[in-house]
């Protein structure tokens, strides 16, 4: 069997009735355990047990499952005792097939489910309902079997078969995070309150406001115990009396009607009673009739952009965080006779068009996009895991479908009054068991449908490009510096992209056709005149930026030549807004297609009043149209419904299809970009923006905006009405007003000029002498290996050193305060050792006289790994707590929007490692300690992270090495380091990082120049050069061996690469291009650069 997966549902092999789904696994890293039931149901080596019960992470070969019998808990299992029943996806799911290095996108789901009907629990049915379960029978010799061999059941017969997904929907009828739509407002659930039924074994019965007065117990199952929930702080006497008749109960987490539970005696004095009253003997046990929502909390993050036209782009007044969904109901009736308020819709993600609302999808060319049926047909999945209780949408309908066989009535729903105890409706489902067919997009354009058990969840820590992404070509693409002038417009410079945040204009935007994950190409149709802008280094998307009409010019790129950025996508199962409003009566029963210049309304910015902190909408503006006012509609009609939608549909043409599903009736829509003016993503944030690593304070707020909250910000358009932000942020500097028009037009001008000129090669470069600022100077001049050069030493730069100079802007840490006054003694130390045993020639440490706490650091990577020979720049800062704490490391990335060149080093400057405790070791030596110095920290550095394999130094993944499970990621993960790596050199040498220039000038550059090949560079360049040539020639003779840094096959200890792809080829290429040019420059202008070096010199020793 494959390994499992988190959200598996699987049964236990020796008990089958113990079914549920898999919640840890050994390749995804977790936090500790919290108070959990959990037992050993299978047995475990106790050593196993105990390690994974402290550290959380279940051992290779282990999962942990949540069985979908609260009372039966979780238990540690061996994969080798569980059977896989089913594999749930979703549209927009990225997949994998096991041996394929393809991934692909889950576009369509076929889903079925047996049901079990909550009456056939004979305690339940026989006090409550007064009704034997017998009575439905049991399996005979002519029933026929219908249950998957994988799976079994106590009693088959009374289960009902392949129930379409479409036909139920859940049970519970508000669940946190659920979208509701109120007055104009798209809010999200954080948290309901319930108001839970009880029939006590009395009859009474009685309403639990809250489930934390329940409990139920935990039956004997002759199974070691291995951790119970602990209560929090001091149980209450009226708890433990109602308790004192089980020994071991847990709180209920998700009761459901027909739970048993036990009822503490402070809520059964309050009541209320629907049946009876209390007594001292009343007993304070029963069973669940109902559980429905009472008070919700919401957090209201976008409204309507029609009503936000009429309330002059401000939108209107947001409603209460606190939400009662029903209409008052002092009675408490059967859920039939509940009422949603008249302004309240609850999204129902698992509502699917009625075939007349079924609209046909018009594909970009014939063929070009595989068709999975009219747009109505796409199923987004439910969401429903073993073990959820759903209802059917049409009883009454069901009751007649599904009658069972005409001999047995094997498989029937039987749906009577006899089931009805007192006015509640008990026809109530549990899901046993899920069959799920997915259809999925693959990267070379083909489509398959599959049993979902036969696919992978792919979510590495890099996600691949995939068909229908949008992207940018690096050719072409310039960048202003966020607050700079409007004006301060340059070529792309990778360095200082990274170095702060910058804007992005990119010259050519794309829809990815199809993707070659072998050769690493991609096709890519363009846009033909996108006018685009993103800023804070592609977080969001400029109030302005049009992508118009698709064209007709579809090329072949390296993967290594265009960027992906989440504010530019479109995802399957989003949530989103699209501006409906503004499309005619006749456009709207006509059209399935809404046009960007149908669709250009002002847009109400996001609105901070009751909204909670702790979601964010990714809101965005459509420019200006003010013809369209009119059309709004006002706050005192009716509030529709239909401006909230689902992404179910992306074409290779730049269209989505929108499912209207708050709608009356729920229908789907095809809108071009332009026309989604929200995206809603569900995605928690990633985290890496974590303030213990970033020098935030040299980043000012530009990232206060996506720093906080679970809601991940993809996309942020705000609209402005004479120069002024119309929601009241005046602290971005970045945008103009009506003073400033006539340079808005010569910006306007520079912007098309930006696009129809290109890259021209004035790239901005750092000058590291430049101090008080944030961010290097520009100079007026083009980077060239010349400047380096000056700074040539006689000698062998030491190692380590104390430099005269002040820290250069780009030192991480340095405006904070210094620290170093408070462990003086202990930094001698530290210098004392670097000074004698720093590797020779692999690490290089400076530090400042007037900043002791603050060093720079540079490790030359090691031989016969991917980032062999290239120059890595680490900045320390010592904090307060040195050498109690760590010290805070910062990574300088140079990787142009690539992703991270390693694992443990984050674009943002995050370094994940123990010692410097931000990763969790598995070992206490591991951590940091006092007893722990600076060496050994770079020392770990160099041998832990700079290493042949980086691909299984991401968390999860250590231990796979002989697993050819991820074979192929870790050798294109590989190959994609070492291009990077070269580019790397070449940063170094055209911006040298301050501090380092001697070293980098030393290590680099030929200190002779009638003699470069004694050169570093010469070696980097040479040696990638014969990789290129042996990298074509087994291409020719279709070998995929293992190649070192240089082709060479010889040494099996050396090699580290496969053969590189065409689209590594392509990118290598272009920086050996560029590498050589500097060298040929500095060898050829020798006489001019001996002497800027002997000025240097001189003015040095003057």
């Amino acid at each position: 069997m494959r390994s499992l997966e988190i959200n598996d549902n699987v049964a236990v092999k020796a008990n089958p009735s113990l079914y549920g789904t898999v919640t840890r696994t050994n390749t995804v890293s977790h936090e500790p355990l919290e108070d959990e039931l959990i037992i050993a149901h299978t047995d475990v080596p106790p050593a196993i047990l105990h390690e994974f019960v402290q550290t959380g992470m279940p051992p290779r070969g282990y999962v942990f499952v949540e069985f979908s019998d609260e009372a039966a808990g979780s238990s540690l299992v061996s994969e080798d005792d569980l059977v896989l029943l089913s594999r749930l996806f979703q549209i927009g799911d990225p997949v994998k097939r096991e041996g394929s290095s393809m991934t692909g996108t889950v576009t369509n789901i076929s889903e079925s489910y047996i049901l079990e009907p909550i009456t056939t629990k004979p305690d339940f049915a026989k006090s409550c309902l007064g009704f034997n379960p017998s009575v439905m029978g049991t399996c005979t010799a002519e029933c026929e079997s219908r249950l998957p061999s994988q799976f079994s059941h106590p009693n088959p017969h009374t289960l009902i078969y392949d129930v379409p997904s479409w036909e139920v929907q859940r049970a519970q009828d508000l669940v946190q995070d659920d979208y509701v739509i109120m007055s104009g407002w798209l809010g999200i659930v954080d948290e309901v309150e319930y108001d839970v039924v009880v029939v006590l074994a009395n009859g009474s019965v009685v309403v639990v406001t809250g489930m934390e007065h329940l409990h139920i117990p935990v039956p004997d199952y002759g199974k070691p115990l291995v951790a119970l929930p602990e209560p929090d702080g001091f149980i209450i006497p009226d708890i433990l009396a109602s308790r004192q008749s089980w020994s071991n109960t847990i709180p209920v987490q998700r009761p459901r009607p027909g739970t048993f539970v036990i009822v503490d005696n402070n809520s059964l004095r309050r009541g209320p009673w629907l049946k009876g009253s209390y007594t001292p003997t009343t007993p304070a046990h029963g069973y669940v009739l109902d559980v429905r929502a009472g008070n919700s909390f919401v957090a209201w993050v976008e409204s309507d952009p029609a009503l936000g036209v009429a309330q002059a782009y401000h939108g209107p007044p947001s409603p209460s965080p606190v939400l009662h969904i029903y209409e008052p109901n002092s009675n408490f009736l059967e859920h039939g006779g509940l009422r949603l308020k008249e302004n309240v819709h609850i999204y129902d993600k698992g509502l699917m068009p009625s075939n007349s609302e079924r609209r046909e999808i018009r594909g970009p060319q014939p063929g070009a996009y595989p068709s999975l049926g009219h747009a109505g047909e796409i199923c987004t999945g439910q969401d429903h895991a073993v073990g959820a209780h759903v209802i059917f949408r049409d009883p009454i309908g069901a009751a007649e479908k599904y009658k069972g066989s005409k001999e047995t009535r094997h498989g029937q729903f039987n749906h009577s009054s006899l089931y009805v105890q007192g006015g509640w409706d008990v026809n109530e489902f549990k899901v046993v068991f899920i069959n799920q067919q997915a259809s999925v997009l693959w990267q070379d354009g083909s489509t398959t449908t599959t049993d979902s058990t036969q696919l992978e969840e792919y979510g590495l820590f890099e996600s691949e490009l995939a068909p229908t992404d949008i992207v940018l070509k690096r050719e072409g693409l310039r960048q202003r510096p966020v607050g700079a002038g409007r004006k301060e417009v340059s070529g792309f410079n990778e360095m200082a992209f990274f170095e702060r945040p910058h804007d992005l204009l990119p010259k050519s935007v794309g829809i990815v056709q199809s993707v070659d994950p072998d050769e690493r190409l991609a096709r890519v149709r363009w846009y033909k005149e996108p006018k685009i802008e993103l800023h804070s280094s592609g977080q969001i998307l400029d109030p302005e930026s049009k992508f118009g009409p698709i064209g007709d010019i579809i090329e072949d790129v390296s993967l290594y030549e265009i960027m992906s950025f989440p504010t530019l996508q479109r995802r399957r199962n989003d949530m989103c807004i699209v501006a409906l409003h503004l499309m005619t009566p006749a456009h709207k029963s006509e059209s399935t297609t809404l046009n960007s210049a149908d669709a250009r309304s002002p847009k109400a910015s996001r609105h901070d009043s009751g909204r909670s902190g702790e979601r964010i909408a990714n809101s965005a503006s459509i420019p200006s149209t003010t013809s369209n006012v009119g059309q709004a509609k006002s706050l005192g009609e009716q509030t529709a419904t239909d401006w909230v939608g689902q992404v179910v549909a992306i074409g290779l043409d730049g269209t989505t299809t929108v499912r209207l599903g708050a709608a009356q009736p729920c229908r789907d829509l095809r809108v071009d970009y332009d026309a989604i003016t929200t995206i809603i993503s569900d995605q928690e944030a990633d985290g890496d923006a974590d303030e213990d690593i970033m020098d935030v304070d040299s980043l000012g707020s530009t990232y206060d905006f996506y720093s906080d909250g679970s809601m991940e910000a993809i996309e942020e358009r705000v609209e402005y009405e004479g120069g002024r932000r119309l929601d009241n942020d005046s602290g971005d500097d970045n945008w103009v007003s009506d003073e400033d028009m006539n340079e808005d037009e010569d910006q306007s001008q520079e912007f098309t000029d930006a696009q129809e000129e290109g890259q021209t090669g004035n790239t901005d470069m750092a000058n590291p002498e430049e101090d008080g600022k944030d961010a290097p100077k520009a100079r007026s001049s083009q980077p060239s290996i010349l400047h380096l050069y000056a700074a040539l030493p006689s000698e062998e730069p030491p190692a380590f050193n104390v430099l005269e100079r002040e820290p250069p802007p780009d030192q991480f840490g340095l405006h904070s305060i210094s620290t170093a006054g408070k462990f003086l003694k202990r930094i001698m130390r530290e210098h004392q050792i670097l000074a004698t045993s720093l590797p020779a020639g692999e690490i290089y440490v400076r530090t400042y006289e007037s900043r002791l706490d603050l060093l720079r650091c540079l490790i030359i990577g090691p031989r016969d790994t991917p980032y062999e020979n290239a120059p890595f720049l680490i900045d320390l800062y010592l904090p307060a707590g040195f050498p109690a704490e760590p010290p805070t490391a910062h990574f300088h990335s140079w990787t142009s929007g690539l992703g991270r060149i390693n694992p443990n080093l984050y674009e943002e400057g995050k370094i994940c490692l123990s010692l410097l405790g931000t990763w969790a070791g598995k070992h206490e030596s591991e951590s940091w300690s006092e007893k722990a110095t600076i060496l050994q920290l770079l020392v770990s550095l160099q041998g832990l992270v700079f290493v042949k394999r980086p691909f299984y130094n991401e968390a999860g993944f250590e231990g796979y090495e002989q697993d050819k499970r991820y074979l192929r990621e870790s050798e294109q993960y590989s190959e994609k380091a070492f291009v990077m790596a070269r580019s790397f050199v070449k940063y170094a040498i055209l911006q040298p990082p301050g501090g380092l220039e001697d070293i980098l000038a030393g290590r680099y550059l030929p200190h002779d120049l009638a003699a470069p090949q004694n050169s570093l560079l010469w070696t980097v360049i040479e040696r990638a050069r014969q990789l290129l040539e042996k990298s074509d020639q087994a291409r020719h003779a279709y070998y995929d061996g293992l190649l070192d840094s240089a082709g060479s096959t010889d040494d099996d200890n050396r090699v580290f690469l496969r053969p590189l792809s065409l689209g590594a080829c392509v990118m290598l290429k272009r920086t050996l291009a560029e590498l050589q040019e500097q060298l040929d420059q500095l060898l050829h202008s020798a006489p001019a650069a001996n002497n800027s070096a002997e000025k240097e010199s001189a003015s040095a020793q003057q």
